[in-house]
């Protein structure tokens, strides 16, 4: 389910040897079975957003109501805290290739009704040919001089302290890049976090390529009123 809140966001994954370039278009989503558990924590802190998120579930999602007990959002919250992967139903997303699904297709099934989906066939389509998928040497060499914000135990918790933030160094992002390379324990936890393209790294858009399928969100030209941030 996707919660009417926050905002969409896409993450340009590099590829390491023998992987493809994985672009996720990600709003905060959590699985129909959560619904026992969220909605009336939802409700505690927002009764009036939970009240127009029961509204939305109710006009666009009447599969999920049966985990509503009444349909509304006052029933007491459940006890158990869902896992945050599982084998359920809930966390079977469906694969569709792009050369059998229509844009129209794709608006109408997946994106009014906020069903999440995973677009293979993409990957060839995504970048142009001269960066050669991205690659680590590629980026390197063309924008390997630009500097940016790189933090250091961003996944490692064994790294972190109690209490401690996220620590962040400027660095070339070659210098980044070749950390990643190495791997070891100067690897651990480093990540390139919210590198705004537009802004500090402009060159390189003449060689990503937004999906069709996407444009819609980017343009912001026909998001809907509950959707938008």
């Amino acid at each position: 389910i996707f919660v009417p809140a926050g905002w969409w966001h896409a993450t340009l994954n590099l590829p390491s040897d023998g992987e493809d370039v994985t672009v996720a278009c990600t709003r905060n989503v959590f699985p129909p079975a959560s619904l026992p558990y969220v909605l009336p924590r939802i409700r505690d802190s927002d009764p009036a957003f939970a009240n127009a998120f029961v509204d939305v579930l109710q006009r666009l999602r009447k599969d999920v109501l049966r985990f509503i007990p009444d349909g509304d959002a006052s029933h007491a919250a459940a006890a158990a805290k869902p896992a945050l992967v599982g084998s359920c139903e809930s966390w079977q997303i469906p694969r569709r290739h792009a050369e059998t699904l229509s844009l129209a297709e794709f608006r109408r099934d997946f994106v009014r009704s906020g069903r999440p989906l995973i677009i293979e066939g993409l990957g060839p389509h995504l970048v142009s040919k001269q960066s050669c998928g991205l690659s680590r040497d590629f980026l390197s060499a063309h924008f390997g001089e630009k500097q940016v914000a790189v933090y250091r135990n961003f996944q490692d918790a064994r790294l972190r302290k109690a209490g401690d933030e996220d620590e962040a160094d400027l660095m070339r992002l070659s210098e980044a890049l070749g950390e990643l390379r190495k791997g070891g324990s100067s690897a651990e936890g480093l990540y390139l976090y919210d590198l705004s393209l537009p802004l500090q790294l402009p060159g390189l858009l003449e060689h990503i390529r937004l999906p069709r399928y996407f444009t819609h969100c980017y343009l912001q030209q026909t998001m809907r009123p509950n959707y938008k941030s």
